[in-house]
């Protein structure tokens, strides 16, 4: 793990064993049910989902997370989430029992993660109801990259859809140019380099929408193993097919698929200033959940 050994005598971290596992899942269920310490990013409900997480990465609970002590006695946890050779990560809460959650605890311990990480950049996301959280970013000077609002859609509620365009699975064949759409549209880096790490690496599924040989629109989700949910990661709809319903399809598409698979829910976020887009989730059944800001900083 991407962590020098820390010196402070007040607060402390460490690795997790076997007998922190109810503590971490009991501080899990806190953080989802508890607005104020809401996180955004992995934002789980249990023990299970936050292994679930940590293993998309190619990482164990061991590895990733850290136990928060002060005078031997646990009160809350955080970590690092990345994968093998990443020189970046999301930090991991930090979520603190509900006594210790204060912003004196959570600039320590932000603090003794940037100055321990051997990483070129943290970044963590944060919903905006947990106030503790954000106002310790700001005042420690962490950078706000983007506001976005978390949707979801409860697969209980799903109606039997109608779809008017044939869609297909993106092959090798599509790769390259899904990867040049999610360019132009989200501004990515090494598109296709990207994409192909997407789908081999975490898992995720892409599907497509097509006229002849022109792109019109493509869709990237992730079933995450070992949870009942969805992220419905991008869409993305060629300029010239705007206005057909080609985003509205491949979302139903992969709701149809979500519930097939026995999920639950399918989560996504979107920029809070991309109000074409909100309005269509809400038409198609999404309800908004938080808002979550992001932070990054260079380590020291």
């Amino acid at each position: 793990m991407a962590h020098r050994p820390n010196t402070e005598e007040n607060m402390k971290t460490r690795q997790p064993n076997k007998q922190d596992y109810k503590f971490i899942h009991d501080l899990c269920v806190l953080s989802y049910d508890n607005e104020k310490q809401w996180i955004g990013y992995p934002r789980v409900e249990s023990l299970d989902v936050l292994k679930a997480e940590i293993a998309e990465y190619d990482h164990t609970l061991e590895n990733c997370v850290f136990i928060i002590e002060r005078d031997e006695n646990p009160i809350g946890f955080t970590g690092y989430l990345f994968e093998p050779g990443d020189d970046e990560a999301y930090v991991i809460g930090p979520v603190f029992t509900e006594k210790e959650h204060s912003e004196h605890n959570v600039s320590e311990i932000l603090e003794m993660l940037r100055e321990q990480a051997t990483f070129s950049r943290l970044m963590i996301t944060t919903p905006s109801k947990n106030q503790i959280t954000n106002s310790a970013l700001q005042r420690l000077g962490w950078k706000r990259t983007h506001q976005q609002l978390e949707m979801q859609f409860n697969l209980r509620n799903i109606q039997p859809y109608s779809i008017k365009h044939p869609i297909l699975p993106t092959d090798q064949k599509m790769l390259p140019k899904v990867a040049e759409l999610f360019k132009e549209a989200f501004n990515w880096e090494n598109a296709e380099e990207r994409l192909q790490h997407e789908l081999n690496e975490f898992g995720m599924e892409s599907a497509l929408i097509e006229h002849g040989e022109q792109l019109m629109g493509a869709i990237l989700w992730d079933d995450v193993d070992g949870t009942n949910f969805v992220r419905l990661e991008d869409v993305a709809v060629n300029p010239i097919a705007r206005r057909q319903g080609i985003a509205s399809d491949l979302i139903k598409y992969v709701l149809i698929q979500s519930k097939h698979n026995s999920n639950e829910k399918v989560f996504l976020a979107v920029d809070l200033d991309n109000t074409s887009a909100i309005k269509l989730y809400e038409t198609l059944g999404f309800k908004e959940t938080m808002i979550n800001y992001s932070y990054e900083v260079i380590p020291s």
